[in-house]
C-alpha cells in the first residue's frame, strides 16, 4: 500500500495531554510531521482539512476489547475480525488490542497466528495494535463471563508459547496473582516487555506485592471481579481491615488500572473515588467491549454463554445475574465522563495518552512530531466529525 499523502489540519483546538491549544497539525507518511500552535501551517501541496474549531485529538486507544457485530476475537474468522475491528475504528478507537477470552490453550494460540497472518496480509483494519489476553489463569471465584472448566494455573510451556506466537503482538497478560506459578509468569513477561495484568482475583495485600515485585503492573476492570478491603479477623484472631484487591490497587504506586464508564460497571461517583487516589496518568478508560457491541438488543451466545442485551447498551448473562461485559466503544465513554462532570482533557488523556503507555505503544496516544497521524476529531458537543488511521481517513 502507498504512503498517505500529506494532510493538513486548519483551524483545530488540538488536544494535547495536559492542554488544548489553537493551531494546526501536518501529517506525512502515516506519522505526525509538524505541530502548530497559534496558527496554521502552509498547505504545501497537502491535502487542506478545515476543522472549523472542533478538537482534534489522538486516537482512542482500547486495551480491552473483546470484539463486535457479533465476532468474538477468539473464535472469529477473518472476515469477521475485520469487520469487528472496522466497528471500532469508524468510532474513533485507532488502537485496539484484541482481548481473548478464557478458551483452551490451543485456541488461543490458533487465535493469534489467525490474527498474525490477517495482518500480514492487510485483511484486518490498521487499528489491530496487538493482543491483550485474559485467562485462562483466572481465579472461578471471580469467574464472570469466563468458562470455569478452562482455568488453570499458568504453564510456561503456554504462555511462552503465545507470546512467541504473536511475534511482538502479545502487549497484556491478565491473570489471578494468587495461582501457582503465577509470579513466575509476571517475571518472565516483565523480561519480554509484555504488562503483567491482575484480575478475577481474590488476591490478598501480600500476594498484591509479590505480584508487583514479580513485574505485575495493571489491574484489569476495577471494580469488577475484584474485592473491596473487607473487616475479618486475622490470624492472630482480633478483627483487622483487609485491602484485597481494590484496597492493594489504590494504595500501590506502581499499579495501573482500567475502568468501563459505561454507567453500569462503575459509578460516576467511585469513578471520582478512584482518580482521586490514582490521577489520569494511572487509569485508562476501556471498552471490555462484547463482541454483541454494534448489536441490537436481544438474546445472544457469547463464548458459549447465553447473554441479554437490553435497550439502553446493558449487556447481561442470560438469567440476569451479572453484567457480561459491555456494548459500548470508547467514544461514547468519554462522552459519558464529561457528561457525569469531568473534564474533557482527563477524559482523553484516560482513553489515548495512559492506555498507550499501559500496553507500551510509544507512538500513539498523543499529537507529537514522529507520532502515528491515528487522529479524531470531535464537535463542541463531542460527535465525531472524523477518523484517521495512519494519516488516512477512515
Amino acid at each position: 500500500m502507498s504512503a498517505p499523502h500529506p494532510v493538513i489540519f486548519q483551524n483545530c483546538k488540538l488536544v494535547f495531554p495536559d492542554f488544548f491549544a489553537e493551531g494546526s497539525l501536518r501529517t506525512e507518511g502515516g506519522r505526525i510531521a509538524a505541530v502548530l500552535v497559534n496558527g496554521n501551517l502552509r498547505t504545501n501541496q497537502a491535502e487542506v482539512v478545515d476543522c472549523a474549531g472542533d478538537y482534534l485529538g489522538p486516537g482512542f486507544v482500547d486495551i480491552h476489547n473483546h470484539g463486535a457485530t457479533g465476532t468474538d476475537f477468539i473464535d472469529g474468522e477473518i472476515d469477521g475480525l475485520a469487520a469487528a475491528l472496522r466497528h471500532h475504528q469508524e468510532r474513533g478507537s485507532t488502537s485496539v488490542l484484541s482481548t481473548l477470552i478464557t478458551n483452551p490453550p490451543s485456541q488461543i494460540l490458533k487465535t493469534i497466528r489467525r490474527h498474525v497472518a490477517a495482518e500480514r496480509k492487510g485483511a484486518i483494519p490498521g487499528n489491530f495494535s496487538g493482543f491483550h489476553i485474559e485467562g485462562p489463569y483466572l481465579n472461578p471465584d471471580k469467574r464472570g463471563m469466563h468458562r470455569i472448566e478452562w482455568m488453570h494455573d499458568p504453564d510456561p510451556a503456554e504462555y511462552q508459547g503465545w507470546v512467541e506466537a504473536g511475534e511482538g503482538r502479545v502487549r497484556l497478560l491478565t491473570a489471578a496473582a494468587e495461582r501457582k506459578g503465577a509470579t513466575k509468569m509476571y517475571a518472565w513477561l516483565r523480561s519480554r516487555g509484555v504488562t503483567g495484568s491482575i484480575g478475577h482475583t481474590t488476591l490478598s495485600w501480600e500476594c498484591a506485592q509479590m505480584a508487583a515485585a514479580a513485574g505485575a503492573s495493571h489491574f484489569v476492570h476495577v471494580n469488577n471481579a475484584l474485592e473491596w478491603p473487607t473487616r475479618a479477623k486475622n490470624n492472630a484472631g482480633w478483627m483487622q481491615t483487609h485491602t484485597r484487591g481494590i484496597g492493594s490497587f489504590l494504595t500501590t504506586d506502581m499499579f495501573t488500572g482500567e475502568v468501563i464508564a459505561d454507567g453500569y460497571h462503575v459509578t460516576p461517583e467511585l469513578i471520582r473515588v478512584i482518580l482521586a487516589t490514582k490521577g489520569t496518568d494511572r487509569l485508562a478508560l476501556v471498552s471490555d467491549a462484547s463482541p454483541m457491541t454494534g448489536m441490537k438488543p436481544g438474546r445472544y451466545t457469547v463464548a458459549t454463554v447465553e447473554v441479554e442485551v437490553r435497550p439502553g447498551k446493558l449487556c447481561l448473562l442470560a438469567d440476569g445475574s451479572a453484567l457480561a461485559s459491555s456494548v459500548c466503544v470508547v467514544h461514547e465513554m468519554v462522552c459519558n465522563l464529561v457528561g457525569w462532570g469531568f473534564r474533557l482533557l482527563d477524559a482523553w488523556r484516560m482513553a489515548s495518552l495512559t492506555p498507550a503507555r499501559i500496553a507500551g505503544l510509544a507512538d500513539r496516544g498523543a499529537l507529537r512530531v514522529g507520532a502515528m497521524a491515528d487522529l479524531v476529531r470531535l464537535g463542541t458537543n463531542l460527535d465525531l466529525r472524523g477518523v484517521w488511521q495512519g494519516g488516512r481517513k477512515v
